[in-house]
């Protein structure tokens, strides 16, 4: 019920504050847990995932004591050109984790990545989170630009604004600004003294900046993954042209928190580059050491779903020109001749680029000659003397170094070795990913050819997903749908701007060009490493990190034999993706996706992870707009004897789907359990067996033309594995619940969860809220808005309960029915006088029966014509009391009248006490305010006047 406070005194104290500009440090440093759907994980805002070990689950799935994850932490290499040195400086996250040596300052300092201050609430230890509004900041450093918000002042700043349609959302911002091990000549090797930025002298590091941001949905289809987005930008006055981001991960299929149970040394990890998918699992699917342990072992894996794109190579490097369903792929897949060298000979045609990429063939003379082409990407252009039936060029071939088989580093300097109009081609990356040992046995060999533009002989040099660019004003992937996109720049339908129903796509709407994240020619999983054992390498040494995340290195231990492991043991392994060019200013964006599966074991079973990681993918694909759930209803209990009683609000029934563009809140379930994470009752299975759902102990959904099951379609039916949803038995909506299967003096866990009816017709599956419980390392339980922890318990001797059910009489009532009260909570009585108002279709300002015609019906409140009513409502667009076909202007809504809503006004007036915050706004502890009852007054007791006033009456 909606809750009016009818008078409220507000004493205002006036304080003045400044910004401080942010700072970065490891004394910000602060962790939290992430807990929106299956995957549980604390996380740290220095970068670091799975630690501090103490802190919470490590990349738990499902079970919190089912734990896969020792650390993952982000790198950023960077190749740095100083007078006449080149260096390279990778970037790292402080992580306790084994390694030769840590990057550390003389002094014991960490250098890498620490948090910037201003990004959480330094009053409490953890980091901002969504569902947690005591965990943010008074105001956003990033947001204070906003003219009309300046600050975002209790808003959360989310992926979607200030709001988000994901379960649960964390951000946080860290910089490089503490490493040092380049600014100083003492601390480097090559005795440099590099300045990233040459505005400010006492910048250090390399000026990067940070914005990382993790999102969850509860969405039985994504409930089991984690994404996380990175958006790296040079904030220094260097342009830098060759640029790598990375991960480390230290796996641990069996890890709980700090026990050591030994779990670490039977576990594998391989690499997909063809679905840009690296992944870890439990060799002999046992993880019993670890007693703690819940049901079987499963895989866990780490894909890349956004990363830079290469309009300018040639290659089709996220390998999706065949994804078009209109044009035929025409770009040759690359083969072993194209990284043999040839020897040029008169006649034959090469391919010379400018500096705008556009390529022209020429044919070689019968004399020497010198060749023009474009250089690096912050070079000069490149000569390439050719003396014909002597010069051989070659290009990202096999070469042996010191007995070792190694990529030729031409295959990623930016030019064009070879003449043949491709950047960089690579054979480990772009044709087979193949290592033996020393013995001639092989432990990887896997052929992946990506296609490419024959420039020489004019062959898918018009492949509109080869080069695909987000710029180019083309629908390359032929997804643009004039049906449904055609709605003009502003990407909103039915305003009539630029470009709306002229039957071609424009720039801002829907599926193209920038709106459209298919069209980027993304370079995906570049490079790996499992090495073993899992400190076989060290943090401090910059340019062996760099090697390892060079593009085209993939390498494995003796342990995996033809791409299969033969035993587990104690590894852990890098991965990359790389080159990209990073200018002052820019920003470049990773998304990433941390997700599991059913399988693993001996067999590298997983097939159940790819399921996973193709959802995870159309999430990504459609701009994380996955429909959200309704929003949660605010759950109160009240333990009794032998009983507990639940009731909660209404919020939940106004939500409004942005994607789907319709209010489709359909019901409410509710879950009871004896353990925090409801485990007990995950017990729904899909048509394969897997556990998917939880089972209610109650549910109550709306008298509409939606129950019973949710019928998908072929393609959801398929993909959620037989699965369905029971939208319930039209039984109609109630607000409370009483459970009496319940004991005194035992602890339960209650969760009301509200879901919608989802979309038949385009396939949208039913959501249901999420439900969070955290039971923290100090034993105390913290619940959130839909959830509660009770224990029943006889009452104390001598009480007397208020009577459960009146009925209430007044002379002043017109009407045949009853209106009775019922007490719910008697705690919650508080002995003030509420009014009780009803509306119905006669007078409830709604068009119930939707007969209202805008056309004809919008005259304004007179009811008349061309009056130009002085309050405006003419033609305002809006349906108005006193319009035709509304309220008792409409006979049908007034003769037979329904009731519709009604409001509860609290009659007894209120003081609070608050500190202005100047333009801000400030949090009031009550909502739903009558503004005419508002009266503000300073600390002197003088009234503030109402036009030096905003005051948001709805939200408080």
């Amino acid at each position: 019920m909606k809750k009016i406070i009818n008078s409220i005194i507000i004493l205002l104290l006036l304080l003045s504050f400044q910004i401080v500009f942010a700072q970065s440090g490891r004394e910000y440093r602060r962790s939290s847990v992430m807990r929106g759907n299956l995957v549980k994980t604390v996380f740290g805002n220095w970068g670091v995932i799975g630690q501090p070990a103490e802190k919470g689950d490590r990349g738990a799935w499902i079970y919190d004591n089912n734990g896969y994850i020792g650390d993952v932490s982000p790198l950023v290499g960077v190749e740095v050109v100083v007078q006449d040195k080149t260096f390279h400086s990778v970037v790292v996250s402080p992580v306790d984790r084994p390694t030769r040596q840590h990057e550390l300052s003389p002094s014991g300092r960490y250098w890498g990545f620490e948090p910037v201050a201003g990004y959480f609430n330094e009053g409490r230890e953890g980091v901002a989170l969504y569902s947690d509004p005591s965990s943010w900041p008074s105001q956003w450093p990033d947001k204070m630009n906003d003219p009309e918000d300046p600050g975002w002042s209790g808003s959360w700043n989310g992926f979607f604004g200030k709001t988000t349609t994901a379960s649960e959302e964390c951000y946080f911002v860290m910089d490089d600004n503490n490493d040092e091990e380049f600014n100083y000549p003492e601390y480097n090797k090559w005795n440099v003294s590099f300045k990233p930025d040459s505005n400010d002298p006492s910048r250090n590091g390399l000026g990067l900046v940070v914005k990382v941001r993790a999102m969850q949905w509860s969405d039985f289809l994504a409930q089991d993954c984690i994404f996380w987005l990175y958006e790296i930008t040079n904030t220094s006055t260097t342009d830098y042209s060759k640029v790598v981001f990375g991960m480390l991960v230290g796996t641990y299929v069996g890890v709980t928190s700090t026990e050591n149970y030994n779990e670490y040394d039977d576990d594998y990890s391989f690499f997909d580059v063809q679905n840009d998918l690296t992944f870890t699992a439990d060799y002999d699917d046992n993880c019993s050491r670890n007693p703690r342990w819940v049901g079987d072992v499963g895989v866990v894996g780490y894909a890349f779903l956004e990363s830079p794109g290469n309009p300018y190579d040639g290659i089709d490097n996220d390998q999706d020109s065949d994804k078009n369903f209109l044009i035929h792929a025409t770009g040759p897949f690359f083969s072993e001749d194209d990284f043999k060298s040839r020897v040029i000979m008169p006649g034959d045609k090469v391919v010379l680029i400018d500096d705008n990429y556009n390529r022209t063939v020429v044919v070689v003379p019968n004399h020497d000659t010198t060749f023009v082409t474009r250089g690096k990407a912050t070079g000069q252009p490149v000569e390439i003397n050719i003396v014909p039936g002597e010069t051989e060029l070659v290009e990202g071939n096999v070469i042996i170094k010191d007995g070792k088989q190694s990529i030729n580093p031409n295959a990623y300097d930016g030019i064009d070795n070879d003449l043949d109009g491709l950047i960089d081609e690579n054979y480990y990356l772009h044709y087979r990913q193949i290592r033996k040992d020393q013995k001639g046995h092989t432990l990887i060999d896997i052929l992946s050819p990506v296609r490419h533009k024959d420039y020489i002989n004019g062959i898918g040099i018009n492949d509109p997903l080869i080069d695909e660019r987000r710029d180019d004003g083309i629908d390359n992937d032929g997804d643009w749908n004039p049906e449904y996109d055609d709605v003009g720049a502003d990407g909103i339908m039915g305003t009539n701007d630029r470009g709306e129903g002229d039957g071609i796509p424009t720039p801002g709407e829907p599926n193209f060009d920038q709106t459209d994240v298919d069209e980027s020619d993304q370079i995906g999983l570049t490079s790996f490493e499992y090495f073993t054992p899992s400190n076989d390498f060290s943090m401090a040494d910059d340019e062996d990190l760099w090697n390892r995340l060079s593009p085209g290195h993939f390498e494995v231990p003796e342990s995996i034999v033809n791409n299969k492991p033969q035993r587990g043991e104690d590894g852990d392994f890098f991965y990359g993706s790389g080159y990209f060019p990073l200018r002052a200013g820019e920003t470049q964006r990773f998304s990433l996706a941390l997700v599991y599966g059913e399988g693993g074991g001996p067999d590298m079973d997983i097939t159940d992870l790819m399921n996973n990681r193709k959802t995870v993918q159309k999430i990504y694909d459609s701009d994380y707009r996955f429909p959200p759930a309704p929003d949660k209803p605010t759950l109160k209990v009240v333990p009794g004897d032998g009983k507990v009683t639940l009731y909660w609000d209404r919020k939940a029934e106004d939500s409004y789907d942005p994607v789907l563009h319709e209010y489709d809140f359909e019901g409410y379930k509710i879950y009871k359990a004896t353990d925090h994470n409801f485990n007990e009752i995950f017990n729904i299975t899909d048509a394969s067996g897997t556990k998917i759902s939880y089972k209610p102990i109650a549910q109550f959904d709306v008298k509409d033309e939606y129950e019973g099951y949710f019928r998908a379609g072929e393609d959801l039916f398929q993909q959620s594995k037989g699965a369905s949803f029971y939208l319930g038995d039209n039984s109609g909506l109630k607000h409370s619940f009483v459970d009496t299967d319940v004991e005194n003096g035992r602890r339960y866990f209650y969760a009301v969860v509200s879901y919608d009816r989802g979309n038949e017709e385009t396939n949208i599956f039913p959501k249901e809220c999420d439900k969070r419980i955290d039971l923290l390392p100090s034993g105390e339980v913290k619940t959130y808005q839909n959830t509660a922890v009770v224990v029943p318990n006889a009452p104390v001797i001598g009480y007397k309960p208020p009577e459960g059910s009146v009925e209430i009489n007044s002379d002043d009532v017109i009407g045949t029915g009853s209106v009775y009260y019922k007490v719910v909570d008697e705690e919650a009585l508080t002995g003030h006088k509420y009014r009780i108002e009803f509306f119905d279709t006669s007078n409830d300002g709604i068009d119930n029966n939707g007969n209202w015609n805008q056309a004809t019906d919008d005259v304004g409140t007179d009811g008349i014509p061309n009056s130009n009513d002085s309050d405006g409502t003419e033609g305002n667009g809006l349906a108005d009391p006193g319009e035709p076909n509304l309220d008792y202007s409409d006979s049908d809504e007034y003769f037979v009248p329904i009731t519709t809503s009604y409001s509860v006004r609290d009659m007894t007036g209120l003081t609070e006490l608050f500190y202005s915050k100047d333009t801000l706004f400030v949090r009031l502890s009550h909502k739903h305010l009558i503004e005419s009852t508002i009266s503000v007054s300073d600390q002197n007791g003088a009234v503030v006047p109402s036009i030096k006033l905003i005051i948001d009456c709805e939200n408080g």
